[in-house]
């Protein structure tokens, strides 16, 4: 039986989250099918859930089409949410979160160079410094909970670990994965800041017909939430 989408998800097209996501479905009985890059449909093998309609879309995007109540979830990283609803001008509205995927983790982590890594044992060790960051809000939350005064803040789109080799900072605030990048650039972590992880999130208000679909949908991947992971790729059609 063919169902027409009545639930809309935006996913990230970034594949550092796209993908693992994307397998997540897939150990659920979820596959996905008329994919073209911007959207997709993802239907239940079993024949238990109507079909949803999937939005590609940058992460940022991702919180306003939640903010305008344009979808009724969106997978997210989490450092994506907490540093554009968080700041003295926040870009977006807070989302609701509904369930933590724990996949796509990483460390949001301050690293300094390896050679000065006995100078850093508390926090208080970095005022005065220069922080290079993508995520000066995650960082400033931090800094101010720990009374830490760098010298300056110094925002940076990517390229955030090369800052110090380069002479424009003294420390970096970055997400870590697997650290190879910090260590090509001679840095350790001196200080995990937090751990982040791809969430499910629902707009902050919504109707009650959006609502009972989107709860319907997670109260479904929860309860098969024990079954194995794939090793293939997501089928698509």
């Amino acid at each position: 039986m063919s169902y027409q989408p009545r639930l809309t998800i935006a996913i990230p097209k970034q594949e550092k989250i796209k993908t693992p996501v994307l397998f997540f479905l897939e150990a659920r009985g979820f596959f996905l099918s008329n994919q073209d890059g911007e959207t997709g449909i993802l239907s239940d093998k079993a024949g238990n859930l109507p079909n949803i309609r999937v939005e590609f879309v940058r992460a940022a995007d991702a919180l306003l089409l939640l903010q305008e109540k344009v979808v009724d979830l969106a997978v997210i990283g989490s450092d994506v949410v907490d540093e554009n609803t968080s700041g003295t001008t926040p870009r977006f509205l807070e989302p609701v979160i509904k369930s933590d995927l724990a996949i796509a983790s990483c460390r949001f982590t301050l690293a300094v160079p390896d050679k000065n890594r006995g100078q850093f044992k508390k926090p208080e060790d970095l005022n005065g410094l220069r922080i290079a960051t993508s995520y000066p809000n995650i960082l400033q939350d931090w800094l101010d909970r720990n009374q830490v005064i760098p010298s300056k803040i110094i925002v940076r789109e990517g390229g955030v670990e090369s800052c110090v080799r380069l002479g424009l900072a003294d420390a970096v605030a970055d997400l870590v994965d697997t650290g190879k990048t910090l260590r090509k650039n001679n840095l350790v972590t001196a200080f995990d800041i937090a751990r982040t992880s791809a969430k499910i999130y629902a707009p902050s208000s919504t109707n009650y017909m959006s609502q009972l679909l989107a709860d319907e949908f997670l109260r479904y991947i929860r309860s098969l939430s024990q079954e194995k992971e794939p090793t293939l790729s997501l089928q698509v059609a």
